[in-house]
């Protein structure tokens, strides 16, 4: 143990805490320059915690060097389990089939009896039996909107290229694990720009005016309740009023609303006198 490790030990001791590393458990990081797998990532626990925790290694994540480590926590509680009911997706609807398949299911109902109720369940019961076969609906948990069957794909070649290169250390299976990893990479970071620049081009000022300056205000880290988003330009990372300028920009491009040329002009002029304002306290100060 070097002093490194001592200092570690100490402080453990000092704090009384026990460690949750087991030394049968996988190697939690791969070295590429060395080609070595190890074990950095140490976990402790108090000592009533430490009797109920199991420390799990999990399968590598995007290609990082170091694998994922689950520390479950059993307290003899059950779990709730939460259910996210199915939504409906209007987007991939088949809007001229929905119309055809009410039509005929709805033609079938006696809305001449007196029995208001049953022609009510009646007409309730085809509307949703058109919905169902015209309407996907589902709900899945941790959606990622960008991913795909290709990027899957990937993520699981990188998966197992760092099985090969932990079983068997070599140049060539270190080459190959780079390769697979930067692909993995580039291709997601791809997806995700198409995906964002998709958004972009959906998003409609006179109807998601709300949900336009949600975005933009936890962009600029406004939001107390979304983290700030950081986003990627040209190899320079954006956060809060930068990120904010690039959304607007890019909205700009692909927005088709008209702004008659006295508007144009009131908000030149307020962004005049707003500059004016702020050259005037700068001065003072």
């Amino acid at each position: 143990m070097d002093h490194r490790g001592e200092e570690v030990e100490n402080w453990q001791i000092d704090q009384n805490l026990q460690l949750l590393n087991d030394p049968e458990d996988q190697d939690t990081f791969y070295s590429r320059r060395w080609r070595t797998t190890s074990t950095p990532d140490l976990g402790f626990a108090t000592d009533d915690i430490a009797k109920c925790t199991s420390r799990t290694v999990q399968d590598q994540l995007a290609g990082s060097d170091h694998r994922p480590i689950m520390l479950t926590v059993d307290l003899n509680m059950k779990r709730s389990l939460t259910y996210t009911s199915p939504r409906w997706n209007y987007k991939k609807a088949n809007w001229s089939k929905f119309a055809s398949r009410s039509d005929i299911l709805t033609t079938r109902i006696n809305i001449n009896t007196r029995q208001i109720d049953k022609a009510n369940k009646a007409l309730t019961k085809a509307i949703l039996s058109a919905a169902h076969e015209c309407i996907p609906r589902g709900s899945r948990r941790n959606y990622i909107p960008y991913w795909s069957e290709e990027l899957q794909a990937l993520h699981e070649e990188v998966t197992e290229a760092i099985v090969n290169v932990e079983k068997k250390p070599s140049v060539d299976n270190n080459i190959r694990l780079k390769a697979k990893t930067a692909r993995f990479r580039r291709e997601s970071n791809t997806a995700v720009r198409k995906s964002w620049h998709k958004k972009t081009a959906q998003l409609n000022l006179e109807k998601d005016g709300q949900k336009l300056w949600r975005l933009v205000r936890s962009l600029n880290g406004e939001s107390n309740r979304l983290s700030p988003i950081a986003m990627e330009e040209e190899n320079r990372v954006l956060t809060k009023r930068q990120a904010a300028n690039h959304l607007v920009k890019q909205f700009s491009q692909v927005s088709h609303i008209t702004v008659c040329n006295q508007r144009r002009h009131e908000v030149h002029q307020e962004i005049r006198e707003k500059n004016r304002s702020h050259s005037n306290l700068q001065m003072k100060s």
